[in-house]
């Protein structure tokens, strides 16, 4: 049962893994045994939080990261839950280029939050509305 993989790659119990994620604990138990089976997508949420690898998930680890690479949604993700859709496929790319590229992406990505945020902070005490030109 693909539920209790994830759950025990996790290494939580069945009542910590229910309280982490907030699922009532017979239904975690349910969809273990296979009495009933938990929707696709929550399974597919739960593979990404907890980054489980299947045969669709390419890990990539440098350092003190690492990124997902989720081949059937085309999305690579840090260990903080960030995500990129990616429009080609990274199979073949070298894996320690690989990492050097996504270290360079998600750099980019945590400069371009902090700028985001610092504008809001900003226009929080402005009366300014900017146009595009």
């Amino acid at each position: 049962m693909l539920i209790r993989d994830i759950r025990k790659h996790t290494g939580l119990t069945q009542k910590e893994f229910a309280k982490l994620y907030n699922i009532p604990l017979p239904t975690l138990r349910h969809w273990e045994q296979g009495v009933s089976k938990a929707p696709v997508y929550y399974v597919d949420l739960l593979k990404k939080i907890t980054h489980y690898s299947d045969d669709d998930t390419i890990i990539i680890k440098r350092h003190n990261a690492a990124y997902y690479y989720y081949k059937n949604t085309s999305t690579v993700s840090n260990v903080y839950g960030d995500c990129v859709h990616i429009t080609k496929d990274l199979s073949d790319v070298k894996p320690h280029n690989l990492a050097l590229y996504l270290d360079d992406l998600f750099n980019d990505i945590n400069i371009s939050k902090e700028k985001f945020f610092l504008s809001c902070e900003q226009d929080k005490g402005s009366d300014i509305l900017w146009e595009k030109a």
